[in-house]
């Protein structure tokens, strides 16, 4: 049996009830040694459940898989217990050893796992709970019992009083397809509601194990029903577990394809993405140096962009015909441009070239569909930078005095086809209420002067505090907060954060989602979005309305639970690719 984490940080709760023999007339109790996962959700999931043997000179031996990362196997006899581990290594003696009598007496240890991907808390302790317990009520005879768990010996014989379980059964399993998240009924008999002796298995690996304190995934548990939500990236069989055997539920096919995860890649953010290609996403991680990682019907490929001391912020990802390039800007001051172009014909490793040419530390970035874009000031006058065909770096455009260099909270940023953006707070309200909104100019790429002045958001209550800028794809976000006060002091401040898409100069889209829950791209005219809804999971919306905060079509779950959302580009037929970090590894699932 395996449990599969959902973090690249986990803990792993190992519990033990003592290894004791009853001398009560109900006969010998069984205990258990019981491995449980908690991720940082605090979703506890078990990765197995051993039934400890009592009669003297036995031993039982179990394994189970932790995130796929290592293994733990458990060896038991009636004085002592181990556990040891495979693929990892640990602080301390392994394998750990525990006396029955440290049992007996109360136990808890804990110590650090650490494998390649991420470092793992292991607890031991002597309180298992309910898990993996049988009925009592049998009386064993002389020389012992045979019965469930195996116990007994020659010539003993099963006392009266001793209630036989209901038999594992399933007789229907519904629905049988959806998006994750779906809630499953399964109906049958002898689910083992109050003993926790039969597990839920999902997948046709059997990687996740729900047992009736799985929560959010189980909603409802009786021995004759169970309810729960597929969890991603669960696919295929739906088999329970119990002590007599498993059947077989039935199968689920989710509405969106996980496909095959990405190697670990630990505790990392995306710097910048890109589709180059039907099919393709790449997302540039911050790590040192930064890792280029790519996903498409081929697979996953990984490498190291060679840059040093550079400003990882102002790296961006472009496209050049349909070769994938990039660019960052070194820390030195003034900064240099430094390019970053396609080491072979796949285009999976990027070769980085000083160009030669000098920015300033002040500057507004963009890459995407339409080339990549660099915007740098000088005493308020804005200069431009982009590359030829060739991947030829030069100044094209500039000086540019900037129309608005005073102003409160004043913002710069650019788009992928040379535009430059300048926004700032402007104050919106009346006598009687205060209000501000987000005021801004655009200067397109093929323009000498500013735009006159227009809204790029709509008005807030009663102040903006924070007012940013960054082009995403063929467009630009605009993103910023307000606080609203209450001018009798009976409550607190509330701060408000909004996203403003556009295309050019017009604002196409308006929404009130909180920007770290909610990713972009534009191409084209069109918009999409993959935002996460804590209760329905990852939604990925292919077409908002313009001017509407509505999807013009039903939105898909792709996720559930929510994971942090990477990245999300429309591909070469216009289809949306959302990227995911789900527990180590990266997932770039794909509708069915």
């Amino acid at each position: 049996m395996k449990t599969t984490l959902v973090s690249a940080f986990g803990v792993i709760f190992v519990a033990a009830s003592p290894l004791a023999c009853s001398t009560s007339p109900g006969g010998p109790t069984l205990v258990d040694l019981g491995v449980f996962a908690t991720p940082p959700s605090g979703l506890e999931e078990r990765v197995l459940c051993v039934t400890l043997p009592v009669l003297l000179g036995s031993h039982v031996t179990k394994s189970g898989t932790a995130d796929g990362a290592f293994d733990v196997t458990v060896d038991a006899t009636r004085d002592a217990a181990t556990v040891a581990f495979a693929r990892a290594t640990v602080d301390g003696a392994s394998p750990l050893s525990i006396d029955a009598e440290e049992l007996r007496q109360g136990f808890s240890r804990q110590v650090t796992v650490h494998t390649d991907a991420a470092d793992y808390l292991v607890r031991l302790s002597s309180d298992c709970g309910s898990n993996g317990a049988i009925s009592s009520g049998g009386t064993s005879g002389t020389g012992g019992a045979g019965g469930a768990g195996g116990i007994g010996g020659d010539g003993g014989t099963t006392g009266a009083g001793g209630a036989m379980p209901t038999p594992l059964g399933v007789s229907s399993m519904t629905p049988s397809s959806g998006p994750y998240g779906t809630e499953v009924v399964v109906q049958g008999s002898g689910f083992g509601a109050a003993s926790g002796a039969v597990a839920l298995l999902l997948g046709d690996d059997q990687s996740v194990s729900l047992s009736p304190s799985s929560r959010p995934e189980v909603t409802s548990w009786t021995d004759s029903e169970i309810r729960f939500r597929v969890p991603f990236p669960v696919e295929g069989a739906v088999t329970l577990e119990g002590e007599s055997g498993s059947v077989s539920a039935g199968s689920f096919s989710p509405t969106w394809i996980p496909g095959p995860p990405s190697s670990p890649i630990g505790a990392v953010h995306a710097v910048a993405s890109l589709s180059a290609r039907a099919g393709h996403v790449a997302v540039v991680l911050d790590t040192t140096p930064p890792t280029l990682v790519q996903s498409d019907a081929a697979g996953w490929s990984t490498s190291t962009i060679d840059v040093t001391d550079v400003r990882l912020d102002s790296l961006r990802l472009y496209l050049a015909g349909n070769e994938m390039r990039g660019f960052v800007l070194s820390s030195a001051d003034p900064p240099e441009i430094v390019a970053l172009a396609t080491l072979t014909a796949s285009g999976d490793k990027l070769l980085a070239t000083p160009t030669g040419v000098l920015a300033s530390a002040d500057y507004a970035v963009a890459g995407g569909p339409s080339g990549g874009t660099i915007w740098f000031s000088e005493s308020g006058q804005w200069r431009r930078a982009r590359p030829s065909s060739s991947g030829t770096w030069k100044i094209d455009k500039g000086p540019v005095a900037d129309p608005n260099p005073g102003a409160p909270l004043h913002a710069a940023g650019a788009s992928s086809d040379g535009s430059l953006y300048i926004a700032w707070s402007k104050d919106t309200g009346t006598l009687l209420d205060d209000m501000a909104a987000p005021y801004m100019q655009t200067l397109s790429g093929s323009a000498s002067t500013f735009d006159p002045a227009a809204p790029a958001g709509a008005s807030v209550d009663d102040y903006l505090t924070s007012l940013s800028l960054e082009g995403r794809g063929d467009g630009l976000i605009v993103r910023y907060c307000g606080s609203n006060v209450d001018p009798f002091g009976l409550s607190g401040t509330d701060y408000l954060c909004y996203d403003a898409l556009h295309s050019g100069s017009a604002v196409v889209l308006e929404t009130g989602v909180e920007s770290d829950a909610v990713r972009y791209s534009l191409r084209g005219s069109s918009i999409g979005a993959v935002l996460c809804d804590e209760v329905t999971g990852v939604r990925v919306v292919p077409d908002w309305v313009t001017e509407s905060s509505t999807p013009s079509s039903s939105p898909d779950i792709a996720v559930w639970p929510c994971s942090p959302i990477f990245a999300t580009e429309f591909d070469g037929q216009g289809i949306q690719q959302p990227l995911f970090h789900f527990g180590s590894s990266l997932y770039a699932p794909r509708v069915r």
